[in-house]
């Protein structure tokens, strides 16, 4: 099931929530630099199309498809005391798609947290070894996606 199905057919989401390349990130997509725009097939605000429904629940940012590849971003803040926001968000959505059966979406390229601004982690700290644990990459900024399954944080 591509993204684009998984949403539509998802009675939390509707076919609303998936919009043309990256419209769904809004100024968020400045982190996001794809090599070929027409890759692009479309993205998915899960905290805006979520927040209404689940008002006290964190709720991960986006979903974007790239030539049938799924990537799931979150544009937060990054320092230490940002990781558990994050891991919580991650959790969440996790919870949040077994109770409604969202996907399986195909070729999922896993969790990826973008800065919003400055980064304040330090790589090879137990911070990073966490969100690794967990299926979380980064935390940079700028996410970029080159060609089929080749990211670079």
């Amino acid at each position: 099931m591509t993204l684009r199905e998984a949403v539509k057919e998802c009675a939390d989401l509707g076919p609303d929530c998936f919009e043309p390349g990256l419209q769904a990130l809004g100024s968020d997509s400045l982190k996001i630099r794809v090599s070929s725009s027409r890759s692009l097939r479309g993205s998915v605000n899960f905290d805006k199309c979520l927040r209404e429904k689940y008002p006290n629940d964190p709720q991960w940012d986006y979903g974007i498809d790239v030539g049938g590849e799924v990537l799931y971003v979150e544009v937060h803040p990054a320092d230490s005391g940002n990781v558990n926001e994050v891991l919580n968000k991650l959790r969440s959505f996790q919870r949040w798609r077994q109770k409604v059966s969202f996907g399986p979406v195909e070729n999922e390229l896993g969790f990826w947290w973008v800065a919003s601004g400055r980064i304040h982690i330090v790589k090879k700290s137990r911070y990073f070894r966490l969100l690794a644990s967990m299926g979380v990459r980064g935390p940079c900024s700028v996410l970029q996606v080159k060609r089929r399954g080749e990211i670079s944080c």
